[in-house]
């Protein structure tokens, strides 16, 4: 069974985000925001808990759901979902360091939402990535970033 986030806990996250770390507070679109967490529980679109973890994330984050702090309250919000769905401690704390530096190239396109969820499912398993899909990140990393 998976334990889902509702409409308030994401702007009460949004707003803690703000807090410690600054920025403009509000939303943008609210249905928006109401919209991802509904389409979240569609199991014919997300049928992993991966899958889900990985669209509210990105969609947060680059739909602009808010004023300021998108990115953040994204990697907030998807560390929140982990620890409601009993995710240990050194997961989540794994999870926020590699999305600190994901979510942003997700965001700006360095890398699609497909190889958000890859690295994903990487943390979430705890598995290490070949050394070919290594190579393959580092080869589309300084291929869009020379361009």
């Amino acid at each position: 069974m998976i334990y889902y986030i509702d409409f308030e806990h994401v702007l009460k996250t949004h707003n803690a985000v703000l807090k410690e770390s600054g920025g403009a507070p509000g939303t943008i679109n609210e249905d928006y925001i109401k919209g991802i967490l509904d389409f979240l529980q569609n199991d014919d679109y997300y049928p992993s808990f991966t899958e889900k973890l990985s669209y509210l994330v990105y969609s947060i984050a680059s739909n602009h759901c808010f004023l300021d702090g998108n990115k953040r309250t994204a990697i907030a919000t998807g560390m929140y979902f982990l620890l409601i769905n009993d995710y240990d401690i050194p997961t989540i704390s794994k999870f926020i360091k590699i999305m600190e530096n994901a979510v942003p190239f997700a965001v700006s396109g360095i890398i699609s939402r497909e190889d958000l969820t890859e690295i994903i499912a990487i943390i979430l398993w705890d598995l290490e990535p070949f050394e070919s899909d290594k190579i393959k990140y580092i080869d589309k990393l300084l291929a869009k970033i020379s361009k």
